[in-house]
């Protein structure tokens, strides 16, 4: 049965890295940085594909991101060549960039094949099955999005009508990725493939960025590379939690990108005895981050604390080398890059949050236990994976003792800042305005914000396990793998990885991190958004109703979910969506059709003929529309088919 996951989670896989690996490749960026930026790239031109494809008037699919990849190809391959002739007249004291060695290649190739195995493994057994369906509240969205996509051919960011017929500003990364890795497989189940890419952001997207960024990070120190394989899936907090939820696809796809983003900014503040910045690097980002954006915008506020924290770190190196006898001009121009950026990083700040009546989420616990979190680096009550926890506390420690780690240190204590504010900060009085300033952005979402631990939280433990093992080497002279023949050296790191994962993905903390995250995806009688019956019910519903027919429907109980199973229509397709005068009729007064005139022409004017009713549990905690309240003991229905307490009625008071 996960055999049926292969093909879309080679398909998304392909998807995440080809035609970004391409652009980034083209444009002549360090192999490492290209791979990096490669996924976020990908989302650019996917995503971007449908923003572009209502301009050109021509449906989304595969042709027109093909076509954009072409196109993009091509500018990053002439401007390449514009780039190296202009670079030809200039001289630098910079070392040139080195290729990789072709060990580090295949050292990084193996540990990203056996971190995607481990974090695929623990992937599987959240969900449970390969068509698992998330019974959260924003499921209904996200899987009727991605059908949306595929039966209109819009799949635009800038125009989503699923939220209200005007057409809103949303991020469909997320939902692009998976219709088209649809299109390619010719997959009919959309919770299948919404499972295959989970897996394959997961198992490769955000393993091979981890890998990217501790090796910016800590040169190619083999150690550091094998921990970091091992431990980025370890913390339950990432990508463990964001998939069980919410759901939260879109965060969980922005979050997965940003070791990568974060690889290639890197590359962009280099150090005095580090190779200069590549000429398309700049380009390369921007197409990355308005991939990023089209996943999550909240992910790139994230990006921008980085951007702010390096760039302070890139004007005190201009200082300090002005101070050792270095041009001071470059002290004033680097200060002008500042400020020039401030208004756009301040501006992005305030844009991209949501209204404040969206960032609804409120405190939840005591600053003494979230203390507790973060040190132990386990977010929202997490069981504690120890073997991550104490090398994170000693890698901040050395980080912070070296000046060029100094910024990792800090960035990491801003999330964790932004997490206490979130955690504990009241809602009320004086501190409301405040609270929504500070975290606003991320919907002052305690989730949103855990989620971002790993990302800081694994570079740190992998340098630890590196001050831990030179502590042990130096105290114990029989450590030394330095000094020891190929085969004690390879017996070691056999046993290292061993150690690692015992104590690490096939440990208590994970296990039993699972047995709650996985609830989540548990279909039974007591479900949140659909019930066994619900779901035979739906599955029988091409049979029952025409294909060009529209079913009514309340959301909040699941049965919006027809749209994306069963491919049937129905009158709402986000419990968030903002209604037209008929749908406010239907979804208030359904239940009175056979007294209400007013009933009958609104179903009517929407051409409704069916009601799917699915009475009793409600995923909203605003309960169910009015209207469909105890429709099975009213007049004006006729039964068409029922599964349990689930059924299907036509309406018949109409004519």
């Amino acid at each position: 049965m996960w055999l049926s996951l292969v093909p879309p989670a080679l398909a998304a896989s392909a998807l995440l890295f080809v035609p970004g690996l391409l652009i980034t490749a083209v444009a002549g960026l360090p192999l490492r940085t290209a791979v990096a930026l490669a996924p976020a790239a990908s989302i650019g031109v996917i995503a971007g594909a449908g923003v572009v494809a209502p301009l050109v008037s021509v449906p989304w699919g595969t042709g027109l991101v093909i076509a954009l990849t072409g196109i993009m190809v091509l500018a990053a391959a002439v401007a390449r060549l514009l780039a190296a002739r202009l670079r030809a007249r200039t001289a630098s004291s910079r070392p040139p960039a080195q290729r990789p060695a072709l060990a580090d290649v295949l050292v990084y190739t193996v540990l990203l094949g056996v971190s995607a195995l481990i974090t695929a493994w623990l992937v599987a057994r959240e969900i449970n099955t390969p068509d698992a369906i998330s019974q959260t509240f924003d499921a209904v969205f996200h899987l009727n999005a991605v059908e949306w996509v595929l039966r209109t051919g819009n799949a635009s960011s800038v125009k989503c009508y699923l939220e209200s017929p005007q057409g809103d500003v949303y991020p469909m990364g997320w939902h692009t990725l998976v219709a088209l890795a649809m299109k390619l497989t010719g997959s009919p189940s959309i919770p299948l493939t919404t499972n295959a890419a989970a897996v394959a952001v997961s198992a490769l997207v955000w393993p091979s960025g981890c890998l990217a960024l501790t090796s910016r990070l800590l040169g190619r120190r083999r150690l550091a590379m094998v921990v970091t394989a091992l431990l980025c899936s370890v913390s339950s907090a990432f990508p463990l939690m964001l998939l069980s939820f919410g759901v939260l696809y879109p965060n969980f796809l922005a979050v997965a990108l940003l070791p990568g983003m974060i690889t290639g900014l890197l590359d962009l503040f280099p150090a005095q005895d580090e190779p200069s910045a590549p000429p398309l690097l700049v380009p390369a980002l921007v197409l990355a981050v308005g991939g990023l954006g089209m996943a999550q915008p909240n992910v790139v506020v994230t990006f921008l604390i980085a951007l702010s924290i390096l760039m302070a770190v890139w004007v005190m190196r201009a200082v300090n080398g002005a101070r050792h006898g270095g041009p001071a001009r470059r002290v004033r121009d680097r200060v002008i890059t500042c400020i020039a950026l401030a208004p756009v990083i301040i501006g992005l700040w305030i844009v991209l949050r949501p209204p404040q009546k969206a960032a609804s989420w409120g405190p939840n616990n005591f600053t003494s236990a979230v203390v507790g979190e973060i040190v132990t680096s386990t977010p929202q009550g997490l069981p504690i994976a120890w073997i991550v926890a104490i090398p994170a506390i000693v890698g901040a420690v050395a980080a912070w003792r070296r000046r060029r780690l100094r910024w990792l240190v800090v960035f990491h204590a801003v999330s964790c800042a932004l997490y206490t504010i979130s955690k504990t900060m009241p809602m009320e009085g004086a501190t409301k305005d405040l609270r929504y300033w500070l975290v606003g952005t991320w919907y002052s979402d305690t989730f949103r914000l855990a989620a971002l631990f790993p990302l800081t939280v694994t570079p740190l433990a992998a340098l630890g396990a590196c001050v831990i093992a030179d502590w042990a080497a130096q105290r114990y002279p029989a450590l030394r793998l330095r000094e020891a023949g190929g085969t004690r050296r390879r017996v070691a790191y056999g046993a290292l990885v061993a150690v690692l994962v015992l104590f690490g993905p096939a440990s208590w903390a994970p296990s039993q991190a699972l047995r709650k995250l996985e609830m989540t995806y548990i279909m039974d009688a007591g479900s949140p958004l659909l019930t066994p019956d619900e779901m035979a019910l739906i599955k029988r519903l091409p049979g029952l109703v025409g294909e060009e027919e529209v079913v009514a429907v309340d959301p909040r109980s699941g049965a919006a979910l027809a749209y994306a199973l069963a491919g049937t229509d129905t009158t709402v397709k986000h419990i968030f969506y903002h209604d037209t005068p008929d749908l406010e009729i239907i979804n208030t007064r359904l239940r009175f059709v056979a007294t209400d005139p007013q009933v009958c022409e609104a179903l009517n004017n929407l051409d409704v003929h069916y009601v799917l009713y699915f009475p009793g549990k409600m995923i909203s905690p605003r309960g169910g529309f009015e209207g469909f309240t105890s429709l099975s003991a009213v007049n004006g229905f006729t039964l068409v088919s029922r599964q349990g307490r689930a059924a299907l009625y036509r309406v018949t008071a109409c004519g």
